[in-house]
């Protein structure tokens, strides 16, 4: 009747066993990997601060390139104001130029009308035309001295402002590939620093859901206790006639009556009890109806109590 029972709480201690030994592995790789996420942690969180050192070089690096492509710009739309004034004060002199040329001619043909008409002396008029030839000398001179200064002027000014413009042009097409450069990494930088951040979030998760296990299964409840066996009225029997029997041997050493009297006493004791335990017997003992489905299979036979408790009265009588 307890064999299966104790089986079965076997069977159950051990696969306690078993789950504990699982759990404490399964507790050590737990903290194993609790181990290696910190150390991921920590290098996550240096990278992420290495990454935000980087991000703020490099925008403050933007920021230089910025100033420094504004004040270019700058620079190249005054230089282009200059020379659009340079540009229209050189073609107002030449006009100017122009009209004295023409204002000059003017004058040199009036004056020979004047000295056609008149009848002077030969030196006057020698005079006179010494006088023009050299004011026309002068004049070309001047004309042509002027025309080489404006010439060179205008070279040196395109070839200054070629060199200045293409220069500048220069200077912004690398500082605006410097930009985009700059703004190309800055968003990379922001994108893994994002990343970052959403994988130290995950990682703390995960370190507090390992530090914050969820709790065992509570243990199954233990089986009922087995029924008590039912009374046995030969070892009742045999309990009594002990007691009996002690009881007499005790009163018989307080009192210490004859020997002859004692004995009587004990084998009116025996047949009494010798007779109830016939009596029972002849009756039978009522036992409890048992399913012949739910016994087990047979077993070696073992010596009933009812057989060695003949066999103890048997010693006795």
């Amino acid at each position: 009747h307890f064999l299966p029972q104790t089986v079965e709480l076997r069977d159950q201690i051990i696969s306690v066993h078993e789950e504990k030994k699982t759990l404490t592995i399964e507790l050590e790789n737990l903290r194993c990997k609790l181990v290696e996420v910190i150390e991921e942690v920590n290098k996550v969180k240096e990278e992420k601060a290495v990454l935000t050192t980087e991000v703020n070089r490099q925008q403050k690096l933007l920021e230089k390139c910025n100033r420094v492509s504004v004040l270019a710009v700058e620079e190249y739309e005054e230089l282009h104001v200059n020379f659009e004034l340079e540009k229209n004060l050189r073609k107002k002199a030449e006009s100017f130029a122009q009209e004295m040329f023409i204002e000059q001619n003017k004058m040199k043909r009036q004056s020979q009308l004047l000295l056609q008409n008149s009848a002077p002396d030969q030196q006057l008029l020698k005079a006179l035309d010494d006088n023009a030839k050299l004011t026309h000398t002068l004049e070309e001179e001047r004309l042509q001295h002027q025309q080489k200064i404006k010439e060179l002027e205008e070279q040196l000014e395109n070839q200054a402002l070629h060199k200045e413009i293409s220069r500048l042009k220069q200077q912004l097409e690398l500082l605006e590939e410097d930009k985009k450069e700059l703004e190309l990494k800055c968003q990379n930088s922001e994108e893994k620093a994002r990343d970052l951040k959403h994988s130290v979030d995950e990682l703390q998760k995960r370190i507090q859901q390992s530090e914050n296990p969820a709790p065992p299964p509570p243990p199954p409840p233990p089986p009922p206790l087995p029924p008590p066996p039912p009374p046995n009225p030969i070892r009742s029997l045999m309990s009594m006639i002990r007691k009996r029997s002690h009881s007499n041997t005790n009163v018989s050493k307080k009192e210490k009556p004859p020997q002859q009297e004692s004995g009587e006493e004990v084998t009116d004791l025996k047949r009494q009890a010798v007779e109830e335990m016939m009596d029972r017997i002849k009756k039978g003992v009522h036992l409890r109806p048992v399913n012949q489905s739910s016994r087990p299979k047979t077993k070696p036979e073992t010596p009933k109590p009812s057989e060695s408790a003949m066999k103890e009265l048997k010693g006795i009588l």
